[in-house]
C-alpha cells in the first residue's frame, strides 16, 4: 500500500470514530425502561390502603406485597421461605376440648376444633325423650368446613384447633347483657384468626365473627406476599339439624335446606338425599340473604350481617351427607378490611331456634318468608 492510500484510510477511520462521539454526545440513547418484574409497590401506600376500614379489597393481585424485607423474618430469627401450603396451613394439633355457653334461653356447647357448635339445647321445650330438645344430630363430620378464602387458595378453619382467650370452659350470659366468647388459632405462616360468638341472653340469635390479623415479628407479610388478597369468608353449618317428632317418618317432608339469593328462595328437601347428595346440593351467586337448615319446629339460620343496609354479593352453597343423613349450607361473604392491625374481617348472624315468624322478623332480609307457617309453634 502506498502512502497516499494509508493517509487517506487514516483520515476516513478518524471521521467515523468522531461521528460516534459527536453523535452520543448530542443524542444519547433513551434509558431502558423497567419491566414489570422489577417494580415493587410503594409500601407505604399499601400500609395506607390496609388500614382503611369497611372497605372491600381491590382486584391488584399485588395488595400485601411489600419491598420491606424485614417484614418476612420471623422473631425466631429464621429466614426460611414459605411456600403456599405453609402460608396456608392452620393449627390442628392438641386435643379436643369443649366449652359450654348457658343462656336463659338454650345450652350450646363449641368445639375448640373448628371452633364450631356441636351440641345445642332449648331450655323452653321438652323433649319426646325427656328433657331438653337437642337441635344437633349425635352423628355429626368431625370436621366444620369453614375457611377463608385467599386468590391463591383456601385456609381450612373448620379443621383448626382454637384456643379460648382467658382459659375458661363456661360461659354464662344473663340478664346483665351480652357476653362475648373468642376463640383464636394461628397459622404457619404468621397470621392470626379469631373467632368470636356474641350471645344475648333474650334471643336465640348469635352474632359470629371473624378476624384476620398478623402476628407481630412473624412471617405474615410473606404469607401475605404469596396468598394475595383475602377474598372472602366462609361461614358454614355441617351440622344438620336434629328430627325432634317422636314419629320421624311424620317429621321427614319437613326437613329441608333454603337459600334466599336475590329474589329467589331455593328449597331442598331432605328425603331427597335418599336418592343421592345430588337432590340436596346446589350453589347461587348474587345478592345473598340467608341459608337454613330446618325440621318441622325449629330451624338454623345464617343471615347476612349487614348493618349499613348495604347489599352482599356472594354465594350460598347447599349440601348433605348420605353417611350421616344432614343437609347443610355454606355462605362466601366478601372480606373487608378491618380496624387498626386487623387485616380482613366479616361476620354472620345466627339463628338458632324455633321456627316462629315473631322470633326471627327483627333480622330483616325478609326471613320470616323462611319460616313455613305450617311449622310454627
Amino acid at each position: 500500500m502506498d502512502r497516499r492510500t494509508a493517509l487517506a484510510f487514516g483520515l476516513m477511520a478518524v471521521v467515523i470514530i468522531g461521528f460516534s462521539i459527536l453523535q452520543n454526545t448530542l443524542f444519547p440513547p433513551e434509558p431502558v425502561p423497567e419491566t414489570p418484574e422489577d417494580l415493587s409497590p410503594d409500601t407505604e401506600m399499601v400500609q395506607e390502603a390496609l388500614e382503611q376500614p369497611g372497605t372491600a379489597f381491590s382486584e391488584d393481585p399485588n395488595d400485601f406485597l411489600t419491598s420491606d424485607s424485614g417484614d418476612m423474618t420471623p422473631s425466631d430469627g429464621s429466614t426460611e421461605p414459605l411456600n403456599v401450603a405453609e402460608a396456608l396451613a392452620v393449627d390442628t394439633h392438641g386435643s379436643v376440648r369443649q366449652f359450654e355457653v348457658t343462656t336463659p334461653l338454650y345450652r350450646a356447647v363449641i368445639s375448640n376444633r373448628g371452633g364450631r357448635i356441636v351440641s345445642f339445647e332449648t331450655l323452653e321445650h321438652k323433649s319426646h325423650l325427656g328433657g331438653p330438645v337437642q337441635l344437633i344430630p349425635a352423628n355429626i363430620p368431625a370436621n366444620g368446613l369453614d375457611a377463608l378464602v385467599f386468590r391463591m387458595g383456601e385456609m381450612p378453619l373448620g379443621v383448626a384447633m382454637y384456643a379460648v382467650e382467658g382459659g375458661m370452659d363456661h360461659l354464662v350470659v344473663d340478664d346483665s347483657g351480652p357476653r362475648s366468647l373468642t376463640l383464636t388459632t394461628r397459622t404457619a405462616g404468621g397470621l392470626e384468626v379469631r373467632k368470636t360468638y356474641t350471645f344475648n341472653p333474650d334471643t336465640y340469635g348469635i352474632h359470629l365473627n371473624y378476624v384476620l390479623a398478623e402476628v407481630p415479628g412473624s412471617q405474615a407479610r410473606q404469607a401475605l406476599n404469596l396468598l394475595g388478597s383475602p377474598e372472602d369468608f366462609r361461614f358454614t353449618w355441617n351440622q344438620g339439624i336434629a328430627p325432634t317428632e317422636r314419629i320421624q317418618k311424620m317429621e321427614e317432608p319437613a326437613m329441608r335446606s333454603l337459600a334466599h339469593v336475590g329474589d329467589e328462595l331455593h328449597v331442598k328437601k331432605r328425603n331427597g338425599l335418599a336418592k343421592s347428595e345430588e337432590k340436596v346440593v346446589g350453589q347461587f351467586r348474587g345478592t345473598i340473604h340467608y341459608a337454613a337448615v330446618q325440621n318441622k319446629y325449629f330451624t338454623v339460620f345464617g343471615i347476612v350481617s349487614d348493618p349499613d343496609d348495604a347489599p352482599i354479593e356472594g354465594t350460598i352453597s347447599l349440601g348433605g351427607d348420605q353417611a350421616t343423613n344432614t343437609q347443610s349450607w355454606a355462605m362466601d361473604i366478601p372480606a373487608l378490611r378491618g380496624l387498626g392491625g386487623e387485616i380482613a374481617t366479616a361476620g354472620i348472624d345466627l339463628f338458632i331456634g324455633p321456627a316462629s315468624v315473631e322470633l326471627v322478623q327483627e333480622f330483616g332480609h325478609d326471613v320470616t318468608g323462611g319460616v313455613d307457617l305450617g311449622m310454627r309453634m
